[in-house]
């Protein structure tokens, strides 16, 4: 239709674990909230978005460290659980994900600061 709408994504769910079938994802959608540091316009200076960069590194870097955990705990087999190599694999994978964001958010805000 050439219709756009510009929506946040507010959570992304796709483990077995939670009831999502293989395969497939539950995504919730909200307003786009903009920077609480913008001006009116919606520009943020330099320092801000290098600074907001440097906490989406570090928050990016502490969703690849749980990730990581998640999937050592499923590579691993317990007592009364084998090892599931599927979900630790799926883990390993957001993990790496994380850690390419984290570093991609922390390049940016070194470019960004340098400029």
């Amino acid at each position: 239709t050439g219709q756009i709408e510009e929506r946040q994504i507010t959570f992304l769910l796709s483990e077995e674990d939670y009831g999502v079938i293989h395969g497939f994802v539950a995504i919730g959608f909200g307003e786009v909230m903009p920077h609480p540091d913008a001006l009116a316009d919606g520009v943020l200076t330099a320092e801000q978005l290098a600074t907001w960069h440097e906490t989406q590194a570090a928050n990016a870097a502490l969703r690849g460290q749980d990730a990581r955990r998640v999937s050592a705990s499923y590579a691993a087999p317990t007592t009364g659980r084998a090892a599931m190599s599927v979900a630790a694999d799926r883990h390993a994978g957001v993990a790496a994900a994380a850690e390419a964001e984290s570093h991609f958010h922390a390049a940016a805000a070194k470019i960004i600061r340098k400029g």
